[in-house]
């Protein structure tokens, strides 16, 4: 007789969908399309009381020694107590940031919604219609934190300010609607078109509404300060990475990686013009054309391309690749979204394809091909679509909770760090500039570690270091760091550190979750030696799905 936890997995990804529709359409969990989550008080509160009641009844079931309903234990008790935590020290009521926040949720689901035929056009009226009551509720959520002095730092506030502005008088992902619906042939005529046009106009006032109430009210009392603290931030990255980080150590260890990969960044420089700095190389290669997009149509052609040809060549290579995972598509995100890439996963039955989309800013159209390769792949295959498809492919010995509404930062994006350097190790970077490309977007996360730790926690810049030593960190120095060490744009740049700023320990998922993937590989390699095996060594991180890094390093070497 199967364990109750299987049936407790079903039941409870649609009782969770329904208090969180929007979160349960960017998962791929379908039937609640035309909803919105309660953002509100009342929302907070019942979600709260719902976690509770979840975790007595998982504490009611009886033990087993069966290695998937364990697992299946496991992973939805610990998903379970992660939120609740974060509920119960107050997060909800000063949830506001630039990438990982309702309003970004709220300009963003449309994109992802299924837009042939009447019925998906009648789910995104109704969820339109409701746009400007759930920015309302939310903003009742982060007045109730005010009063209690729980708020947001102004560099977060006014990162949404003008998000929820360019919603509300730009052309962003919303004015589009009203493009895709004629392109979808009009579904419903006439009167669905003007029914849309209405809904578009209270969902853009409604994002009006919001960062008026953010600029002139709520930012009065935003606080002057970006960090977190520790207590704060040892809580988040605890969350983010499921296990405990030991601050110090990492953030010691993360300035050892910049110093590594600062090294190896003028050798590959070196390799593109004899002699070269790293400045002189990545000046001479966004100064030349041929090395670039000739627009954004042939930018997506060329990652694309570059995806289907990783998964045509490694199956049976390096990866045992699900069917599933052979269709994924690489998009343009809409204007107004943050800017960088980002993955969305496929729908649960696989109907809706993972996606690849690039928030690109304003003036970019002529890409370098070079500086989105190790990206590419990040966000794509081998990287989050190699280990979402897995995941939801496991439906036979996975619980659906957790492959639809598990995810953890450290192993996930530690996989899709360890894919970009995978695929350097297969020989995929074959050109010099690619090396250097990976070994950028590597620093990019190394810089990551040093300045996240480094700022919430309050460490200072070793005095060792050549750059700024022995200072505190700021907002100018770390944004500096990304633009100097990790060849950011200053707009990118500006934006990275924003986000680590509001988001705090997610930023150092990417480098521990590498870090720990690599000491498993080589633990296995040495204990194994000629029998090691690449393809099962990924398949033993990969079939348990999303799980803390503490839980997948147990499972792995145990």
């Amino acid at each position: 007789m199967p364990h109750p936890i299987y049936e407790f997995g079903d039941r409870l990804t649609e009782e969770y969908a329904a208090l969180h529709p929007v979160t349960a359409t960017f998962y791929g969990v379908s039937g609640f399309e035309g909803q919105l989550d309660d953002y509100g008080p009342d929302g907070v509160e019942r979600s709260a009381a719902s976690l509770r009641a979840w975790l007595s009844e998982i504490e009611a079931m009886p033990a087993t020694t069966d290695y998937w309903e364990a697992l299946a234990v496991r992973v939805i008790a610990e998903r379970l107590e992660h939120e609740l935590a974060a509920n119960e020290a107050g997060e909800p009521y000063s949830e506001l940031n630039s990438l990982a926040s309702p309003p970004q949720d709220l300009g963003m689901v449309f994109e992802v919604m299924d837009k042939e035929g009447v019925p998906s056009w009648e789910k995104i009226i109704a969820r339109l219609e409701g746009v400007d009551e759930a920015l309302a509720a939310y903003a009742a959520t982060l007045e109730e934190g005010r009063s209690k002095g729980s708020v947001s730092a102004q560099r977060q506030v006014a990162a949404v300010v003008k998000q929820s502005k360019e919603h509300a008088e730009g052309q962003t992902g919303l004015t589009r609607l009203s493009a895709a619906f004629e392109d979808a042939g009009s579904p419903g005529g006439t009167a669905a078109a003007g029914a849309l046009g209405r809904a578009i106009a209270t969902a853009r006032a409604g994002f009006g509404e919001l960062s008026s109430y953010l600029n002139h009210s709520y930012m009065a009392d935003a606080t002057a300060s970006d960090p977190v603290g520790r207590d704060r931030y040892l809580a988040a990255a605890g969350r983010f990475l499921g296990m405990e980080l030991d601050a110090r150590e990492v953030y010691d260890w993360g300035w050892e990686e910049v110093t590594r990969l600062r090294q190896e960044m003028t050798v590959a420089a070196g390799q593109i013009k004899e002699g070269a700095t790293i400045a002189e190389a990545v000046a001479l290669l966004d100064a030349d054309p041929d090395r670039a997009s000739r627009d954004r149509d042939h930018f997506i052609e060329t990652m694309t391309e570059f995806q289907l040809k990783a998964l045509a060549d490694l199956d049976g290579t390096a990866f045992r690749i699900p069917k599933e995972a052979r269709e994924i598509t690489v998009n343009i995100s809409p204007p107004g979204t943050a800017l960088g890439a980002q993955y969305i996963s496929p729908s649960e039955d696989f109907s809706r394809p993972g996606s690849v989309w690039y928030g690109l800013d304003a003036d970019e159209h002529q890409i370098p091909i070079y500086s989105q390769v190790s990206t590419n792949y990040h966000e794509g295959f081998p990287g989050h679509h190699l280990q979402v498809v897995y995941q939801l492919a496991n439906a036979s010995k996975l619980a659906r909770f957790h492959r639809t509404f598990v995810w953890y930062s450290g192993s996930g994006e530690g996989w899709a760090l360890y894919a970009e350097r995978l695929m350097n190790e297969l020989g995929y970077f074959d050109l010099p500039e690619y090396v250097l490309n990976t070994h950028a977007e590597s620093m990019l996360r190394a810089c990551r570690v040093v300045i996240d730790i480094g700022s919430h926690m309050g460490y200072t810049i070793p005095d060792q270091q050549p750059f700024h030593p022995g200072e505190p960190w700021t907002f100018e120095t770390a944004s500096e760091m990304l633009m100097s060490y990790a060849l950011q744009m200053k707009s990118y740049a500006d934006s990275e550190v924003t986000r680590y700023l509001g988001w705090p320990g997610q930023a150092i998922a990417y480098k521990v979750g590498e870090r720990q993937l690599l000491d498993m590989r080589e633990t296995l390699q040495a204990r194994d030696g000629d029998a090691f095996d690449l393809i099962e060594f990924h398949d033993k991180v990969l079939t348990p799905g999303a799980i803390g890094l503490g839980h997948l390093r147990d499972l792995v070497l145990g």
